[in-house]
């Protein structure tokens, strides 16, 4: 008589593949959670770093007169962040391991054009900066009651004064923009030099939109408006730096384009042509 007794070992060929079928239905459910988990993660050590660095801009200026610190010395005290050797700028008095709070967590400073595998800080990194600043703003004073806003893309900016019929148009940033996470490919990649102005742009890497950080030290992201293909500058249809103004009093002929005009240290508290 047959020992019933004995119990069946192991499996059968459908019970293993009815297993592999729940695990990979599983896995299926569970990345894009974690894909989108990590997403989240990198865009809120993001927008950390750019408050970093925008509450340093903030301290130093209290420290220093109430004014911000010269563009050309944030970051290197050489006055040059493209060339080596590297003297840490002013920046690193206030932020511990500025080096590495310089870079977003999903770029890392990487793909510029002439990549050499070690930039201005000695890392083996393509880029400077993921962050740079809107060199204009240096000598901004603390307390000042400037109003810094954008035009569309696609309205004609290409005076330094604001027709008085756009005024009406424009987006006002909700304090002086400091730093901005700048677009790689246009035009950080090529110029690397720190500074964002005339034709850069913001990035697009977190949700479509880039961080902003501004001079009372908090940080938004930006969304920009933007052509089909974020890689290639279309003038009409891009937000850039040429399509910001300032004004001190808010009347028409007062508002003045901000960026690339040779304006002095702290021009923007002034704002004029």
């Amino acid at each position: 008589m047959p020992d019933v007794r004995r119990s069946r070992l192991g499996f059968t060929l459908i019970e293993i593949l009815i297993v592999i079928a729940i695990i990979a239905i599983l896995i299926g459910i569970l990345l894009p959670a974690i894909g989108n988990a990590r997403k989240i993660a990198q865009k809120t050590k993001c927008m950390s770093n750019v408050r970093q660095i925008a509450l340093a801009s903030f301290v130093y200026a209290q420290d220093y007169k109430d004014q911000l610190w010269p563009a050309a010395f944030w970051a290197d005290l050489d006055g040059d962040a493209t060339t080596l050797p590297f003297t840490p700028g002013l920046l690193f008095s206030y932020v511990n391991y500025a080096d590495f709070v310089v870079e977003c967590p999903s770029n890392k400073r990487a793909r510029a054009v002439s990549a050499g595998g070690s930039n201005g800080f000695g890392w083996n990194r393509d880029l400077n900066f993921d962050y740079t600043m809107f060199d204009e703003m240096q000598g901004a004073q603390l307390g000042r009651d400037i109003r810094v806003g954008f035009v569309r893309p696609n309205d004609p900016n290409a005076a330094p004064n604001l027709p008085a019929s756009l005024i009406p148009t424009l987006t006002y940033f909700r304090a002086l923009p400091i730093f901005v996470e700048e677009s790689t490919p246009i035009w950080n990649q090529v110029f690397t030099d720190g500074y964002w102005g005339n034709e850069d742009q913001i990035s697009v890497r977190h949700d479509k939109g880039g961080h902003v950080g501004f001079f009372d030290g908090t940080v938004d992201l930006f969304r920009p408006k933007g052509g089909p293909n974020r890689d290639l500058r279309e003038p009409t249809l891009d937000f850039e730096a040429n399509d910001v103004y300032a004004t001190a009093k808010g009347l028409p002929g007062t508002f003045w384009k901000v960026t690339d005009r040779g304006q002095p240290y702290g021009w923007i508290n002034t704002p004029r042509f």
